[in-house]
């Protein structure tokens, strides 16, 4: 597959007895290049503290392009360079724990984002709120993300409290690759120390995940926050993308969430794209302002027309009833033009065999009686108690004859009496 190609295709496996979960569709796809910034304070000594060695080696594990596969081209550069680069045709500039922003520099990083760039902060040790307050809050005009930094919360030196993480929006565009793994993935990164978060209850700021906590710990806060600035959006992250506060660069789910905000950022494809069968699938246009038309071939075959919106997430197309796993083309007119497809696969999840106890079947119907049979023997015995209804017991019986004879002798006590007149006394 070459760069900048698109391929589809499925997997096929032999038949068994749950069929529907023996094929597999795919689409890969690979962009020719997509350069990004890492800009950090200072060159470590030792490689491996320096602030981009881990996010580095993520993007590119060669630093070289070649011959790792990658189209991702991280360049490492200073903080006082940053007001001389040319982010012309930069998808991404990571801000790695730097101390704080000239003017000039952050000027052009704001003309950045709103021309369609892309900024991600993950501060560490060496950022101060009150040094982050032109970058990061919502009360100056100019910054990049209306936020504030509350300081650092926990100990990293101690290490006697812990929290983990756990995505809060499987459903954004950033995360939603995610979700088959499910929190798990995520849960694993654990955090000893980081910066306090403090989003404003009208903020236009999305929460994409947060830190519970873990052990001997307490409160939750904000992981990983994004918001929209002009054409581009910023990300910030509570902590470094080093192991000085926690182990998140070492975590599995490091590589695989670097790489697909990078291929979100871009506006290109992932290297292996599908999604779940279900009643939507959501394709995104992040650089098009203009409404984009998308005629899209289902199986069977049918075409369906589609027409993109915009709002606070994103210029988006909602393609609706894509319950039958395969294979999509679309074509795409107006404010962008093209074709492309996206795959559809089953939920791995349905083909899972694990035993569901009883107490998790009544937790989805809270209401009603609920009936779990384990044969279908069992199941025939209860359809037909349940149409024959429930027998009144021997006790119940003879309490309902009591009350009826009962309710006969007082009728009869409290008849009245009628006079030789006619009259009733």
């Amino acid at each position: 597959l070459g760069r900048g190609q698109v391929h589809t295709g499925w997997v096929q496996l032999g038949p068994d007895s749950l069929l529907v979960d023996n094929r597999i569709n795919y689409r890969i796809g690979l962009r020719d290049r997509i350069d990004v910034l890492l800009v950090r304070d200072e060159q470590a000594t030792v490689s491996f503290l320096d602030e981009s060695h881990f996010l580095a080696r993520a993007l590119d594990p060669t630093l070289k392009g070649e011959p790792s596969g990658s189209p991702i081209r991280p360049e490492v550069v200073l903080t006082d360079d940053l007001a001389a680069e040319n982010l012309a045709g930069v998808t991404a500039v990571y801000l790695l724990n730097v101390r704080s922003l000239d003017a000039t520099a952050l000027k052009k990083l704001r003309r950045y984002v709103d021309e369609g760039g892309n900024v991600l902060i993950l501060p560490g040790d060496r950022v101060r709120p009150e040094n982050y307050t032109r970058l990061v809050s919502p009360d100056v005009p100019g910054a990049l993300i209306p936020v504030r930094l509350t300081g650092p919360v926990g100990d990293v030196s101690t290490r006697e409290s812990s929290w983990k993480v756990l995505p809060v929006d499987f459903k954004h565009p950033f995360l939603e690759k995610f979700r088959p793994l499910g929190p798990p993935l995520f849960e694993r990164i654990t955090v000893f120390q980081f910066h306090g978060i403090e989003v404003p209850g009208d903020s236009r700021v999305q929460v994409l995940a947060k830190l519970v906590p873990d052990r001997n710990a307490s409160g939750e806060y904000p992981f990983m926050v994004t918001a929209g600035l002009g054409k581009g959006h910023v990300i910030l992250f509570a902590c470094p993308g080093t192991t000085s506060w926690g182990d998140f660069p070492a975590a599995k789910v490091f590589v695989p969430l670097m790489h697909e905000l990078v291929y979100k950022l871009s506006g290109g494809v992932t290297r292996l794209e599908s999604h779940l069968a279900g009643p939507q699938v959501r394709l995104d246009f992040p650089d098009v302002d203009h409404p984009v038309m998308v005629s899209v071939t289902f199986p069977g075959p049918t075409v369906k027309q589609f027409t993109s919106r915009r709002d606070r997430t994103g210029n988006y197309v909602l393609i609706d009833d894509v319950w039958t796993p395969g294979i999509y083309p679309y074509r795409m007119t107006g404010g962008k033009t093209g074709s492309d497809a996206f795959v559809v696969n089953p939920d791995p999840a349905e083909a899972d065999v694990a035993r569901t106890s009883k107490a998790e079947f009544e937790s989805h119907f809270p209401q009603g009686q609920l009936h779990v049979v384990a044969s279908t023997d069992e199941l025939e015995a209860t359809l037909a108690r349940i149409e024959r209804g429930t027998p009144l017991t021997s006790a119940l019986f003879l309490v309902v004859i009591a009350v009826a004879v009962a309710e006969l002798f007082v009728a009869n006590r409290t008849r009245p009496v009628e006079s030789d007149e006619g009259e009733v006394k």
